[in-house]
């Protein structure tokens, strides 16, 4: 091997070899860092003096051999060459006294002092002794023995000792190191020149190669470390090769218990580490725990007190045991407690450990899940569980779970569940805080309804008064909960509305307050000046919040789309940007489910349906709550406009809680479901769902163009042939509302009960609504309605440029079926038929292009009305295409007509 910067080292230790070789021997300590190239030194100056002549006597001290009786002695004499004994003269004995046992009191040391003697007179020696500091004391009192011999005769003892000012020499071997005449030779890391050099000789990396800086960086030129590194320098490998681990590893089991600690230290405190503030943790004096961090600097394992590569601080940690790692874990906490260090660096230690047996422990647990919570729900969670576990005080625990309730809702619901009984039990035995009680209150409320959360209102509000921050958040509870729950604002002691002081501006329900104020207003008066205010001021709104502010916002947002004033889409692509980039899931699924709705009141449902989906997705269906019902709602509206039957069908199956048709989040879940019946010809059902919606918004004392639900009324009634039913609620949606949605339905099915002079006018109308509104869908079939007016008015020309519009808007909503509906049929010249069908007698029936249609729809189950509406035609049309069709076929009735599409062959001719 290669000695590079060893010069000084080998020519000092080869001056003395010729003072020995001329009968002035002694004795010479190579100290130096761990890894420094002492072992590698003596090995050379060894191989120098058996080659001049010297009998060499070598030895390599062990710890396993450190209480082992002249184990080290009787390994250096058996070290010896062959036939290097066979001059001693008659009767000396070389090898040590092996019946003096395992503590011998006093060794005999003249036995191999004299034969080593003896040897010296015939040839020089060299007894090379390296890692003295692991030799057992009975081997050190030989070695001092010959040691006092060697000045005066041809003896060079050479001795390499680990530099470290933490390990205390014993009295022994200070005396062997201190002999009189003993020379030192010390050892150091490598420059970085010498590091380059090294790298070029041996493994031919150039010295400006990449990896050559980072080489240096790693190992501070210790020879040890640099040779187990360069390997994967000189393949360009990032990884560090086993080889390197295996040095790291051997270089650490070869540090003392005091320094091992302070590496142990370092490795647990990670980027907390302070060196200043080890002596604390280690209990030691800070001179002497100055003197270890330096050692284990000029080693090159540390640098400024950290670690130079991860891969040393991984092998430390890999060498403590499961016991020692939460012992070490345990003191970096409680350290870093006495230092006030961030709650978070205390809980990191105590989950690493796994134990927090001290409250202030438990306390950084908890608040380090506060921080958590928006962020990480899932390690919030693994937090406050070990708290749980630890917690010893009832209030604490109280807390605890009702911080668990409030992380496990938006990952586990059914766990948040299960806690329902300990946190009410906190609640009435006034454990919590006002604060807390009203948000556990609000949640109990938000996923069991009026009957779940009215019993503890009642007990929380029949106790003390509260004040300040407690005021304020009760009512924030209070309004909330009656705001989505109105049956409660009857109920004794509950008010709708706002109290008379939101109190201070510091206080954080006052957003809350502020808008829920806002979306009981908007839901029960409509849209204003100040609500237009206040919704402004919800979208500017900083877009990180609280759970409790989600809420709150949610219902605010629902309030927006119940009034039909949701913005545009593209003002949520921030907000929910914001919650995705948080990692934010509860907050994500508010704001898509918002963009869903504001998609699908402007006629989008493809866009519409994605982002519900994706709001479902979110969260877990069982993290919604009651407020499932609003994203589900757009989501069955959307598969329905967009002639998907059966994956509407699916999602109306989707369990949902009771309380939802509790809640202002039923009346759209309702409609939907009707709206749904209503397409695969359910009337009843449909209508049902229609008129529970109308006694609901009467008994709440909503707005009632939040939905509408007289148009889908009326559109059942009509298909179950109560048509002055149908007007009559026509009527009334016409006189309630002035403009808006709502109104441009009714105007729209109005219309097309009958064919006068009013009717277009009735259809510019409703579509100058839709326009304004934005809603591009109800335009659509709108303009449908008055192409078919021009139609039979003989009015060719605006009928095409009216139904062309209609299938551009129609392709723009992704509605699908509505552009097939409105795509032209093929003129009577290239295709006068286009479905042939054999007949009961076995003759052959052709039918026109609009009675196949009408025939295909009649298959499907649907009725007149139904067909009327799908094909922009009159009933009348309708029925008289039915009359031909049943003549062509020789049917009689609807149920004979559909058995025979399904049993009988129907060929397309031409398209």
């Amino acid at each position: 091997m290669i000695l590079f910067e060893r010069t000084v080292q080998t020519d000092r230790l080869r001056a003395l070899w010729d003072e020995c070789r001329g009968g002035n021997g002694g004795v010479v300590h190579v100290h130096g860092p761990a890894g420094s190239g002492k072992s590698a030194l003596l090995q050379e100056f060894c191989a120098m003096a058996e080659a001049t002549g010297a009998a060499v006597l070598s030895v390599s001290c062990t710890r396993a051999e450190q209480e082992m009786p002249l184990a080290a002695m009787g390994r250096l004499l058996r070290s010896a060459q062959a036939g290097v004994w066979d001059d001693l003269p008659a009767g000396v004995d070389p090898e040590p006294d092996d019946d003096v046992g395992g503590a011998p009191a006093e060794p005999d040391v003249t036995i191999p002092a004299g034969a080593i003697t003896a040897l010296a007179r015939v040839r020089p020696v060299v007894i090379a002794v390296d890692d003295v500091h692991r030799a057992d004391q009975w081997s050190i009192r030989h070695l001092l023995r010959i040691a006092s011999q060697a000045p005066w005769v041809r003896i060079l003892v050479v001795l390499t000792e680990r530099t470290a000012t933490g390990r205390r020499r014993s009295e022994l071997l200070d005396e062997l190191l201190h002999s009189s005449g003993a020379r030192t030779v010390g050892t150091a890391n490598l420059s970085r020149d010498a590091v380059r050099e090294l790298l070029d000789v041996e493994y031919r990396v150039p010295p400006h190669a990449p990896g050559v800086e980072e080489c240096w960086r790693v190992t501070a030129g210790n020879p040890l470390l640099l040779r187990a590194l360069a390997p994967s320098i000189a393949a360009r490998d990032d990884r560090p090769s086993p080889e390197f681990h295996a040095v790291v590893r051997g270089m650490l089991r070869s540090l003392d218990p005091p320094t091992v600690h302070v590496l142990r230290a370092a490795a647990v405190l990670g980027d907390h580490l302070e060196v200043a503030d080890l002596p604390d943790m280690l209990g030691v004096p800070p001179a002497s725990l100055g003197r270890v961090v330096d050692d284990l600097e000029s080693v090159g394992l540390l640098r400024a007190g950290a670690f130079r590569d991860a891969t040393v601080r991984d092998e430390v940690e890999a060498d403590m045991n499961e016991e020692e790692q939460v012992d070490w874990h345990l003191r970096a906490a409680r350290h870093l407690l006495r230092r006030r260090a961030p709650a978070s660096a205390v809980a990191g230690h105590a989950m690493r450990a796994g134990r927090a047996p001290d409250r202030e422990m438990v306390e950084a647990l908890v608040e380090t899940s506060e921080h958590l919570a928006d962020d990480d729900t899932h390690e919030a969670r693994r937090c406050l569980d070990l708290a749980r576990r630890w917690a010893r005080d009832p209030d604490l625990r109280a807390d605890i779970d009702l911080a668990l309730m409030r992380v496990e809702l938006q990952v586990v619901p059914a766990s948040a569940v299960r806690r329902l009984p300990s946190v009410t039990s906190a609640i009435l035995e006034r454990r919590l805080r006002p604060h807390e009680i009203a948000e556990l209150v609000e949640i109990i409320g938000w996923h069991g309804g009026p009957e779940a959360c009215s019993e503890l209102m009642n007990r929380v509000t029949g106790g003390p008064a509260a004040t300040g921050r407690g005021a304020v958040e009760l009512d924030s509870c209070r309004m909330l909960l009656t705001t989505v729950f109105p049956d409660l604002a009857g109920e004794p002691g509950r008010v709708a509305g706002p109290g008379p002081d939101l109190g201070p501006r510091r206080f954080p329900a006052r957003f809350r307050v502020e808008m829920l104020a806002f979306a009981h207003s908007l839901l029960q008066e409509g849209w204003t000046a100040a609500t237009a205010e206040m919704a402004h001021n919800l979208l500017l709104r900083p877009t990180v919040l609280p759970a409790r502010d989600a809420r709150a916002v949610f219902v605010a947002l629902t309030a927006m789309a119940w009034a039909d004033r949701l913005p545009s889409p593209s003002v949520f692509d921030r907000l929910v940007d914001a919650a995705t980039a948080r990692s934010s899931p509860g907050q994500t699924a508010v704001f898509l489910a918002a963009r869903a709705d504001s998609h699908l009141s402007r006629g989008r449902i493809a866009d519409a349906e994605r982002d519900a989906r994706d709001a479902l997705d979110a969260v877990p269906t069982d993290a919604w709550g009651v407020g499932i019902g609003r994203p589900l709602a757009t989501l069955i509206r959307a598969t329905t406009e967009a002639g998907r039957d059966a994956a509407a069908a699916e999602l109306a199956a989707v369990p949902v809680p009771d309380a939802l048709y509790e809640s202002v989040f039923g009346l759209a879940y309702l409609f939907a479901r009707g709206g749904h019946q209503l397409a695969l010809g359910q009337c009843a059902a449909a209508l049902e769902d229609f008129r529970t919606c109308g006694r609901l918004i009467a008994r709440w004392g909503l707005n009632h163009d939040g939905v509408a639900w007289r148009y889908g009324a009326a559109q059942a009634l009509l298909a179950l042939g109560r048509e002055a039913e149908a007007r009559a609620l026509l009527r009334e949606q016409l006189d309630d509302s002035d403009s808006g949605v709502a109104r441009g339905l009714a105007l729209r099915l109005t219309a097309s009960l009958t064919f006068s002079d009013t009717t277009l006018r009735l259809l510019d109308e409703a579509l100058a609504l839709f326009d304004e509104a934005g809603n591009d869908l109800e335009s659509a079939r709108t303009l449908a309605r008055i192409s078919e007016c021009h139609e039979r008015r003989g009015e060719s020309g605006a009928a095409r440029d009216k139904r062309s519009r209609a299938r551009r808007l129609a392709q723009e909503c992704g509605a699908r079926q509505l552009v097939e509906q409105l795509t032209p049929a093929p003129s009577t010249e290239q295709q006068p038929e286009i479905l042939s069908m054999t007949t009961p007698s076995g003759g052959t029936a052709v039918l026109t292009w609009a009675e196949s249609r009408v025939v295909e729809l009649v298959v499907q189950g649907r009725t007149n009305r139904e067909i009327s509406d799908r094909l922009f035609v009159t009933v009348s049309t309708v029925e008289q295409h039915l009359t031909s069709v049943y003549r062509k076929l020789e049917v009689k009735r609807r149920r004979e007509l559909a058995r025979l599409c399904r049993s009988t062959a129907m060929l397309s001719l031409t398209s």
